[in-house]
C-alpha cells in the first residue's frame, strides 16, 4: 500500500530492517524500525538437544520456526540480514551450522522474506572497519556510533546485521566505509515464493 493508499488518520508504520544470528544452540533477531537505530524488536531463543543424532533436527525446527514467527509477528521486514556460517569456530559443529543455516534460509525465502547472507568477517568490517575485530570489540563500536546498548555477542551482531540491511536498502544513510565492507553482499532476495514449505 502506497501512502497514497493509505486511509486518511490512518499511522504510517515504519520499514522494518531485521538482523539474525544463529548458532547451533540459540539464535537471535534484532529488527529496526525506519531510521531509528532504536531496538524495534529484541528475540532470544535458545534450545538444546543431543547433537549426535537426528534429535538436532527437533532443534532446528524449534529455532527456525521460532524465528519466523518472531520476525513476522513484528511486521514483514524490508530486508532480513543472516550471518553465514564462522567456519573457524570448533569443527565439530560445522555440520549442524550448515544444516540449520540451510533450513533457516529456506523457510524465510519460503515464507516472502527478502534475505540476504553476510559473512562474518564482512559483519565486523562494517561495524569497526576490522574485519577481525572481536565481538567486544564490535559492541563498543556499535554503542559508540548509533547508541546501541547490547548485552552479548549474539546480540551484537544481530543488530549490526539489522544496520546491514537498512544499509543495502537504504545506502544514503550510511559512511562510504561502511558502504564499501558491503559491496560484495548480495542485495536481498524474494527468491521463492509463498507455500514452498
Amino acid at each position: 500500500m502506497s501512502e497514497g493508499d493509505r486511509a486518511p488518520g490512518a499511522p504510517v508504520q515504519p520499514v522494518l530492517f531485521a538482523g539474525v544470528r544463529a548458532g547451533v544452540d540459540s539464535a537471535t533477531l534484532v529488527m529496526l524500525a525506519g531510521c531509528s537505530d532504536e531496538i524495534h524488536c529484541l528475540r532470544r531463543l535458545d534450545a538444546s538437544s543431543d547433537r549426535r543424532d537426528l534429535r538436532r533436527f527437533e532443534r532446528y525446527r524449534f529455532l527456525v520456526q521460532g524465528l519466523k514467527e518472531a520476525i513476522l509477528a513484528a511486521g514483514s521486514p524490508a530486508a532480513v540480514a543472516v550471518e553465514g556460517a564462522e567456519l573457524l569456530a570448533s569443527r565439530r559443529f560445522h555440520v549442524h551450522l550448515l544444516e540449520q543455516g540451510a533450513l533457516l534460509r529456506y523457510s524465510l525465502l519460503a515464507a516472502g522474506l527478502a534475505v540476504t547472507e553476510v559473512p562474518p568477517p564482512t559483519v565486523r568490517q562494517f561495524a569497526t572497519g576490522d574485519s577481525w575485530a572481536r565481538d567486544p570489540v564490535v559492541a563498543a563500536r556499535l554503542a559508540e556510533e548509533f547508541g546501541a546498548c547490547l548485552f552479548g555477542a549474539d546480540e551484537t551482531i544481530a543488530y549490526a546485521l539489522a544496520q546491514i540491511a537498512r544499509c543495502l536498502l537504504r545506502p544514503e544513510g550510511y559512511d562510504p566505509r561502511r558502504r564499501a565492507a558491503l559491496s560484495g553482499v548480495v542485495p536481498p532476495l524474494r527468491a521463492l515464493g509463498r507455500g514452498i514449505v
